[in-house]
């Protein structure tokens, strides 16, 4: 299905993910040389540790609280502009796109590289999910009595509440059996800014995403994130109304 370009998109991040299980032996370490290969694109680094907080609590005693360090989990890479960003995981690899969003070739096109490159260096044993996100920032005109004039899915107010609605988180997941694809919906009126009088932000995030055993080199990835795209899009705009739609043409 054909949906309208928009030239202001209000894409604040897009996200290509890769979930895998890696081999046992497996070594963080491995990506070193791969850093370097991308240092030139890439040339800001930084490594993610991963930490474990454990809560523990037994009756008639004052609660336990524990943290374990679980050693180095990922590196991040960035372009010098800090406009790109590579995740470099022991669970899987991430390329993001941060505003300004381009469009789906150039975010797709970066993202395989990528990941082949990751394949090469990780040798990954299996595909357990892929996804799709775009996370976007509705900035919606003030006053807004009643959001569904931009929202298709707005929070409802029952009867008898307060009329006033001054922020809202709502989250739903979906699933279509025939393409196999899940959805988290997430839309979110965030606090207003200080000073700012004349539109609220609204996040609206979408995570597309199938979970499969698929092989790395499965020939069907392009297809399936394709998939993942269309949907992403359908959820969208499907979601959204003309009114809305006209503030980012």
């Amino acid at each position: 299905m054909e949906y309208p370009h928009l030239n202001n998109a209000p894409i604040v991040e897009a996200v290509v993910d890769f979930r895998v299980k890696l081999p046992p032996d497996f070594k963080i370490e491995s990506f070193n040389k791969l850093c370097e290969t991308l240092k030139t694109q890439y040339p800001r680094f930084e490594q993610q540790q991963q930490i474990q907080h454990t809560f523990k609590t037994e009756s008639e005693r004052p609660p336990k609280f524990s943290t374990r360090m679980l050693g180095l989990h990922s590196y991040q890479l960035r372009s010098a502009d800090e406009k790109n960003v590579v995740q470099l995981r022991r669970d899987g690899f991430g390329f993001s796109r941060l505003t300004p969003y381009t469009k789906w070739e150039d975010l797709y096109g970066e993202a395989w590289r990528l990941w082949r490159l990751y394949i090469d260096a990780a040798k990954p044993l299996e595909l357990s999910r892929i996804a799709v996100r775009y996370i976007n920032r509705l900035l919606l005109p003030l006053p807004i009595i009643d959001p569904s004039e931009y929202l298709n899915a707005p929070p409802v107010v029952a009867e008898g509440w307060p009329p006033n609605m001054s922020a809202f988180l709502t989250r739903v997941v979906l699933r279509e059996p025939d393409s196999e694809t899940s959805i988290n919906v997430i839309q979110a009126a965030e606090p207003l800014p200080p000073g700012e009088q004349t539109h609220i932000p609204v996040l609206f995030d979408i995570d597309a995403y199938q979970e499969s055993l698929l092989s790395a080199d499965d020939v069907t990835l392009t297809d399936r994130f394709g998939s993942l795209r269309e949907m992403k899009n359908r959820v969208f705009f499907k979601g959204v109304t003309p009114k809305t739609i006209e503030l980012f043409r």
